[in-house]
C-alpha cells in the first residue's frame, strides 16, 4: 500500500503584541559610518552607539537553565520548516497581522512641549508643518524623541487576523501538478499563473531527493524525528546536539509542553529597498541591544518567538522550536540632536581696523542610562555678522575639521555653502593622531575680522556637528568702532538660542512691544503686513487675540481675530 508523507503540526500560540525600537547614538568616533564590527562590544558602558529593541507580548518567558550551552540553528534549535521536510507551504495573500511602523506619539499635548519640539527641530517635517499651522489644534501632535538623537522612536502595534484563511501544506513533489491543474481551471481567474516556475523548480528537486533515498518516506512522528535528529548519520557524525535539562529543576514540570522560553532574533541590512541578512541571535527577554551597527545605516530586526518542550516523557532532553509567528521592526542609524552654540565669544581690537574674534568649544553632552557623555561630534563652526537687526545674518566662515573615514562618509552643514566660504584644516599632517592612529584635525578657535568705523557689526556663530547638524546661534553681540576716540563698544544684542530661521527672537525690547498705552481714540485699525506673499498664518481659523484693558475701570476685552484672505496681495 503506499502510503503519504507524515506531517508534524505544531500548535504555538501568538504572542507578539508590539514592537518598540531607537537609536542610541553617545559619541562621535571616526569609523563610525563603515564599522559594523564595534571594537567597544565588549564593554556595554564603552559603547559609543547602539540600537535598542523592546516588545511586548502575551506571557513571560518561563526562565531555564542553559548552563552556559549555545542555541544552534538545526543542532537544538529548529523551525517548523526543519521538521517538516518534502512539504511546501503555500500561504493565502490575506496577512495574517496587520502591522504598520510609525513613529511613537509623544501624549504630552501642552503648548510648550510643542514650542520645545519646533525649537529643538533641525529640519522641517510632517509634525513641524502641523504645529506651524496651527499650535494649539488637536491634531497637531509631536512625536516621542530618542533624547540622545532627537530622531523619532518608531513603534508598530500587531492587529491578529482571525478570519486569516489557514497555510496549505503540500507535499513539494506533487506541487507542480497542483498548481498546474489550478491554473487550468477557469475558475481560478489567474491567481496561479506567477506560481507555475517556481513550483517546477521546487517539484524536480523534491523528486531528486526521493530518487537519493530510494522512496524512503521521511521523519514520521514528532519524537521519532528528533530521536533521529539526534543520531549519526551515514558518516557516524551528529549533526543534532539536544540539551538535557533535569527534571528536578525548577520550572521543569512546565515543559511538558510548548512553553516560551525566549526569543530568536535575525538582523538584516537594509540598502536600496533589499536585505541581507547578517546574523541571528537568541535571548531570554523582551528586548535587545546592538552595538555592532554602523552610522548612517538601516537595520531590520525579526522577532520569532521561541518555545521549548521535552522530546519524550521520560528523557531529560528539550528541544527548541521557533514560532511561524515574526515580526520586524527597521531603525535608521542617524541623529538629530542640534549640538550647542560656541560659548565665549570674545573680541579684541589689534589696530589697523582689525578683530580678534575667539571662541570656546562647547560642551555636548548626552545621558544614556543614568550616565553622562561628551558626544565630542563638533566637526565645525559658522562665523555670521550683519550690521543692523533688521536685516538677515550673512554667513561669513565656514571652519570645517571633520575627522570622519573613511573621507568619503564625512557630511557638512545641510546648507548649500560656497568653497569661497569654507576653511578647512582637514589633512592628515604627521603627528596629529589620536590613540588609535586615526587623524585629528586643527579646530579653529578665533578669526581675525576687519571692520570699518563708525558701523554697527552684529557677530553671531553656530557649531556644526560630524553629521551635518547645526546648532541655533550663540549670544550675539553688537560691535562698533568710534573713529575719533579709537574706542570700541561691544555689547550684548541677544543671549544664545535664537534659531537660524529667527535671529531676533530672543532680543530683548527692540522688534516687539507686547503692551502700548492709549488714550482718546474710538476705533482700531489692525494691519497683517508679512513680508511674503504666502504668509497667512491660521487660514480661516482664529490667528491673534487682542486684549483690551481699561486702566480706570479695570474692565478687559478679548478680541479674536480671524484672518479669511487665501494669500496676500500688494
Amino acid at each position: 500500500m503506499k502510503t503519504t508523507e507524515i506531517i508534524n503540526h505544531f500548535d504555538l500560540p501568538s504572542e507578539l503584541k508590539s514592537v518598540t525600537g531607537t537609536f542610541r547614538y553617545r559619541y562621535f568616533e571616526p569609523l563610525e559610518k563603515s564599522e559594523e564590527d564595534s571594537r567597544f562590544a565588549e564593554d556595554s558602558e564603552t559603547w559609543p552607539r547602539y540600537t535598542l529593541i523592546e516588545w511586548e507580548g502575551e506571557n513571560e518567558p518561563l526562565p531555564i537553565s542553559m548552563q552556559g550551552q549555545d542555541i544552534i540553528h538545526r543542532e537544538s534549535l529548529f523551525f517548523p520548516s526543519d521538521l517538516n521536510s518534502g512539504f511546501t507551504s503555500l500561504t493565502t495573500s490575506e496577512d495574517e497581522a496587520t502591522e504598520q511602523q510609525t513613529h511613537l506619539i509623544s501624549d504630552n499635548t501642552s503648548t510648550a512641549s510643542k514650542l520645545e519640539y519646533l525649537l529643538e527641530t533641525v529640519a522641517s517635517n510632517k509634525y513641524t508643518e502641523n504645529l506651524e499651522k496651527n499650535i494649539q489644534a488637536g491634531t497637531s501632535v509631536i512625536p516621542v524623541l530618542d533624547p540622545t538623537t532627537n530622531a523619532p522612536v518608531v513603534g508598530k502595534s500587531l492587529n491578529q487576523n482571525d478570519n486569516q484563511p489557514p497555510d496549505i501544506l503540500v507535499r513539494s513533489a506533487n506541487l507542480q501538478s497542483c498548481i498546474q491543474k489550478s491554473i487550468d481551471s477557469p475558475l481560478s481567474g489567474g491567481a496561479f499563473d506567477s506560481f507555475g516556475s517556481n513550483a517546477k523548480t521546487i517539484s524536480t528537486k523534491a523528486e531528486k531527493d526521493i530518487e537519493s533515498r530510494d522512496s524512503a518516506r521521511l521523519l514520521t512522528t514528532f519524537a521519532n524525528s528528533i530521536k533521529s535528529l539526534g543520531m549519526p548519520d551515514e558518516s557516524g557524525q551528529i549533526t543534532t546536539r539536544l540539551f538535557s535539562i533535569s527534571r528536578d529543576t525548577e520550572n521543569a514540570t512546565s515543559l511538558e509542553d510548548w512553553k516560551l522560553v525566549g526569543y530568536f532574533i535575525s538582523k538584516y541590512r537594509i540598502e536600496n529597498d533589499s536585505e541581507t541578512y547578517m546574523y541571528s541571535r537568541v535571548v531570554y527577554k523582551k528586548s535587545y541591544e546592538d552595538p555592532y551597527i554602523a552610522y548612517g545605516k538601516t537595520y531590520r530586526y525579526e522577532i520569532r518567538p521561541m518555545f521549548c518542550k521535552y522530546v519524550m516523557p521520560s528523557s531529560d532532553r528539550v528541544v527548541f522550536l521557533c514560532s511561524d509567528e515574526s515580526s520586524y521592526i527597521d531603525i535608521e542609524c542617524i541623529e538629530k540632536k542640534s549640538p550647542n552654540p560656541p560659548k565665549n565669544l570674545r573680541f579684541e581690537y589689534i589696530g589697523d581696523e582689525l578683530i580678534d574674534i575667539t571662541w570656546e568649544r562647547p560642551v555636548s553632552k548626552v545621558v544614556d542610562k543614568n550616565k553622562i557623555f561628551d558626544s565630542d561630534d563638533i566637526k565645525g563652526y559658522q562665523l555670521f555678522y550683519r550690521h543692523s537687526l533688521h536685516e538677515p545674518y550673512q554667513l561669513y566662515r565656514y571652519f570645517t575639521f571633520n575627522n570622519t573615514l573613511p573621507q568619503k562618509y564625512k557630511q557638512r552643514s545641510a546648507e548649500l555653502i560656497s568653497d569661497d566660504l569654507i576653511i578647512s584644516s582637514e589633512y592628515s599632517p604627521e603627528g596629529l593622531l589620536d590613540p588609535n592612529n586615526l587623524p585629528v584635525f586643527y579646530e579653529f578657535k578665533n578669526y581675525v575680522f576687519k571692520i570699518r568705523p563708525n558701523t554697527d557689526y552684529y557677530f553671531a556663530m553656530c557649531s556644526i556637528d560630524a553629521h551635518g547638524n547645526s546648532s541655533n546661534y550663540s549670544v550675539q553681540y553688537r560691535i562698533r568702532r568710534n573713529n575719533v576716540t579709537g574706542e570700541v563698544d561691544i555689547q550684548v544684542a541677544s543671549i544664545e538660542g535664537a534659531p537660524k530661521q529667527y535671529p531676533n527672537m530672543l532680543v530683548q525690547g527692540k522688534l516687539v512691544d507686547s503692551a502700548m498705552k492709549v488714550s482718546g481714540y474710538e476705533y482700531l485699525d489692525i494691519y497683517f503686513a508679512p513680508d511674503t506673499l504666502l504668509s497667512v498664518p491660521n487660514r480661516n481659523e482664529p490667528a491673534s487675540r487682542l486684549q483690551l484693558f481699561d486702566l480706570e475701570t479695570q474692565v478687559e476685552k478679548n478680541i479674536t481675530i480671524t484672518i479669511n484672505e487665501t494669500v496676500n496681495s500688494f
